[in-house]
């Protein structure tokens, strides 16, 4: 008699990419979670900021300060 086809060999090979996988996956999942508590974490800046408006100080330099911008501005 002869015997059949050797089986055993490509099978076991297929279960153990199935374990590689399965593997890959579950590390891969633990590092998204580790990545998400992270970014919890971490203070979000806001893109934009509103410029903090400040008082305009009431001097004689006051004066000739804007007067010095607005020259500028207008090509004076």
């Amino acid at each position: 008699m002869t015997d059949g086809p050797d089986i055993i060999g490509p099978i076991a090979g297929l279960a153990a990419i199935g374990v590689m996988a399965y593997g890959a996956k579950t590390v891969i999942d633990v590092l998204k979670d580790k990545a998400e508590e992270q970014k919890k974490k971490k203070p979000v800046h806001p893109l934009y900021r509103e410029p903090r408006q400040q008082a305009p100080r009431v001097t004689a330099e006051a004066d000739n300060r804007i007067d010095r911008g607005l020259n500028k501005m207008l090509g004076r």
